[in-house]
């Protein structure tokens, strides 16, 4: 896994997608992040593909990371969301494939809705990890990831995980940044060998304001 990535959240605009991740592929990223719940793996497949084609960049030169949405983690859902992700990006697998947040969503007749909302409140879905684990364990032994890891995961719900993990999670990624340094959790992390991710390292500032007007969160 390549140390510096791109990350793709709130990018939603086809022509800005394209401006960012080729400029970045062009200038050396070869790490690009994603997930389902961003809504714009299919802006990214299309763009990989046209460089694909064109030989600007090969396929196995990428390490491209996608998350399993909050709406998907019934364990008879999680590779229909895989299966989602990867068909919107034009791949056969991806890199790493990371459960985006330990909290379960009940899930709505619109696969998009990736949590429900009601009243400004969040509504949750009675799920065991362990259970959603096991599932993701079975997106790699049928190639659909290489890997597999945790998002916004604290020490004990990661610990709950990794022993009863038969394929251990390789990845933690959570918000890490100056004003949030997290120094107990990569100490536990590097316990258990498990590589630690930072997403927002410069912050971001602009996320409450955000999750409000798209998703509705209070």
């Amino acid at each position: 896994m390549p140390i510096i990535g791109l990350g793709t959240f709130q990018i939603k605009d086809p022509e800005s997608m394209k401006n960012v991740l080729t400029t970045a592929i062009d200038i050396g990223y070869k790490h690009i992040d994603t997930a389902f719940t961003y809504s714009n793996e299919n802006l990214i497949g299309a763009i990989l593909k046209e460089m694909f084609n064109k030989g600007e960049i090969k396929r196995e030169d990428l390490f491209i990371v996608s998350k399993l949405p909050l709406n998907g983690m019934k364990p008879d859902a999680v590779e229909y969301f895989c299966n989602l992700s990867l068909t919107a990006l034009q791949l056969d697998y991806v890199d790493l494939y990371l459960l985006h947040f330990p909290i379960p969503s009940k899930r709505s007749d619109k696969d998009k809705e990736v949590f429900l909302i009601k009243d400004g409140v969040f509504v949750t879905d009675n799920i065991n990890l362990m259970d959603t684990w096991k599932a993701m364990e079975s997106l790699v032994e049928k190639g659909l990831t290489k890997s597999i890891g945790l998002s916004n995961c604290n020490s004990k719900q990661i610990r709950r995980i990794y022993d009863s993990a038969k394929i251990k999670p390789t990845v933690l990624q959570v918000e890490c940044h100056a004003y949030f340094p997290q120094h107990e959790l990569h100490e536990f992390c590097k316990k258990l060998n498990i590589a630690f991710t930072a997403y927002s390292p410069l912050g971001c500032p602009g996320f409450p304001e955000f999750a409000l007007k798209d998703w509705g969160i209070k």
